[in-house]
């Protein structure tokens, strides 16, 4: 939306002075407007109660839910909106996703003082006191990291398979499997549900199910959909011409990236006349950085097959093992990779044994040929002895590479059974 401060002025004039009144700048679309008025109405509530397992608490999910409709206002009025038929699944990934953010921003429900019920008094004033199952399955999810708890959100809220959650938190779809088995082998092994039914796995997914859209009605408040598109409206003001170039350079660069130098000098010239429009336009003042091509080039993520990885070695550290891997960029460009992806401890056939957390952190130049190095330490494994030999990937989004296993290994690699959650940690990918 055009806010006043950016409205057009024509013809400015003293008053009476007979010239026309200045012009309007005009508002969003109002059949657009109405059909996101509809699609709040239809999905609001379900997103609150997937942000609510995200965030354990009604009013951050709230919160969480009002930046996931400014993100989907920008996006359905953009030049790519979703496909129809997976906009529910795309709007409570969104949810999910700033629920996340949210958390990791530094929200911590535990932090708030607990009533006698255990809950936090955020969620205690609220709503009324949890019962016990409902209290059980509160502190079973706060148990679980904020991946799982996404997980648990769209499974058992918004009931999405393992595919279209992969999808729509770009995660490969044998990972969010492995989690959802990890998830169920914590509930189910360590009994934190009392009174679930144990004969099979889809009767427990069932009931688990019930349970969990029963506790996620007290994130639910009344609703007004008028109310909150005119604040997601507000919130997600149109594309600035900075950001427009932004588009068109990544465009640019994304076409050029596997044609020789000259292409790249010839990007370059128009990445500097953009640059100087977008001055002349007012645009320097922030924005998009603009990228740089030759010599540097590292403009993009790397992608599969220009990335190869190897165990040099494996050392064990009491009942850990610890593992020296190194990582090369064997394509003719740079790229730029996570120096901090999600490790996995991966057996013969690629099947997870161990999945780690993918922490946020800025991207790093790789050059062509360039190696860089890394330490992977494996803690606590507790399932049935795998297929050899165990290696470690790195996923990050849609990249993962595997390395290659240590030539001749059958044996190291698994770490000794200590109880508990088993864990996988990375040092960053380092020259």
């Amino acid at each position: 939306m055009v806010d006043d401060a950016r409205t057009a002025k024509v013809n400015q004039a003293p008053a009476g002075a007979g010239q026309p009144e200045p012009a309007e700048a005009a508002g969003p679309d109002p059949q657009q407007v109405a059909a996101f008025e509809a699609l709040i109405a239809a999905n609001h509530d379900e997103m609150a109660r997937v942000a609510f397992v995200v965030t354990e608490a009604p009013a951050p999910a709230q919160e969480a839910v009002g930046s996931a409709w400014a993100d989907a206002w920008r996006a359905l009025i953009g030049p790519t909106p979703p496909p129809v038929e997976r906009q529910k699944d795309w709007l409570l990934g969104l949810a999910a996703t700033e629920a996340r953010v949210l958390v990791e921003s530094g929200y911590r429900p535990g932090e708030a003082a607990p009533g006698e019920s255990g809950v936090t008094a955020t969620q205690s004033s609220a709503a009324p006191a949890y019962r016990s199952d409902e209290l059980d399955l509160a502190n079973a999810l706060a148990a679980l990291d904020g991946y799982d708890r996404m997980i648990v959100g769209l499974r058992y809220v918004g009931g999405m398979p393992a595919e279209s959650i992969g999808r729509e938190l770009n995660i490969p779809e044998r990972a969010v499997l492995a989690r959802i088995a990890r998830i169920l082998k914590t509930l189910v092994g360590e009994d934190r549900l009392t009174g679930m039914p144990s004969e099979t796995v889809a009767e427990y997914e069932a009931a688990l199910v019930e349970r969990t859209r029963l506790l996620t009605r007290r994130a639910l408040t009344a609703l007004d959909p008028g109310e909150v598109a005119k604040a997601a409206i507000e919130a997600a003001p149109e594309a600035t011409i900075t950001d427009q170039l932004g588009v068109l350079l990544n465009d640019l660069v994304e076409r050029a990236r596997e044609l020789d130098r000259r292409v790249w000098l010839a990007v370059g010239g128009v990445v500097v006349a953009l640059f100087l429009v977008s001055r002349l336009f007012g645009g320097g003042g922030g924005g998009v950085a603009l990228v740089t091509p030759v010599p540097t080039d590292a403009t993009r993520l790397c992608q599969a097959g220009e990335l190869t990885a190897q165990v040099t070695k494996w050392e064990a550290l009491g009942g850990d093992w610890v593992a020296s891997v190194d990582l090369k960029n064997v394509s003719a460009g740079a790229c730029l990779v996570d120096p901090l992806p999600e490790p996995w401890l991966v057996d013969r056939g690629r099947t997870p044994l161990l999945i780690g957390i993918d922490v946020a952190s800025n991207v790093i130049r790789i050059g062509p040929g360039d190696v860089m190095h890394t330490r992977v330490q494996v803690h606590n494994y507790c399932g049935a002895a795998p297929p050899q030999p165990v290696t470690v990937g790195f996923r990050d989004g849609t990249l993962f590479v595997v390395a290659d296993p240590l030539s001749g290994d059958v044996t190291s690699g698994v770490p000794s059974c200590t109880g508990g959650t088993g864990s996988i940690t990375m040092q960053p990918w380092s020259p």
